[in-house]
């Protein structure tokens, strides 16, 4: 089971730019800290019970605490050509950071001189981008196409 505590929040403005024209923009934040421990179980009493028992003997890391922080920026273009047709196209800046302490994996874990994993920090940012056109053939169905595209940079 993964453990996971996020907080986050999000800014969104909208700007008319004309009648049937307008820009939605902002930006959000998140931080994420989770881990993954592991139960351990007994197998003699498992394999005793024809694998209906089982009794919990300890806990391992199956994945290290993580932390993950990300910042992004956005703006989308919307346009309504008349009542069934729209356009839109927007760009993202997305900035994050993850990073973990030295840890021992759950294989490692099985010898009688474990090997350690050295923590550290990971650095990337992105921009993405995306257009797209939604029919709305009547008020109550539409049909929205999209496409994105992602140009990553390790930092």
């Amino acid at each position: 089971m993964q453990n996971s505590d996020v907080f986050g929040g999000r800014l969104t403005l909208t700007t008319p730019l004309a009648e049937k024209t307008k820009l939605i923009w902002g930006m959000d934040a998140n931080q994420e800290r989770s881990d993954m421990p592991a139960d351990v179980f007994n197998p003699l009493v498992y394999d005793s019970s024809g694998g209906r028992v089982f009794q919990r003997t300890g806990t391992v890391s199956y994945m290290p605490e993580l932390t993950t922080r990300t910042i992004g920026a956005f703006g989308q273009l919307q346009h309504k050509l008349n009542e069934q047709w729209s356009f839109e196209g927007g760009v993202r800046y997305e900035r994050s950071r993850a990073s973990f302490d030295d840890f021992v994996s759950l294989l490692e874990s099985t010898k009688l001189t474990p090997g350690t994993v050295k923590g550290g920090t990971v650095k990337y940012d992105a921009w993405l981008y995306n257009a797209g056109a939604v029919f709305k053939p009547v008020k109550a169905v539409s049909y929205t196409h999209l496409r994105a595209h992602e140009t990553r940079h390790d930092l």
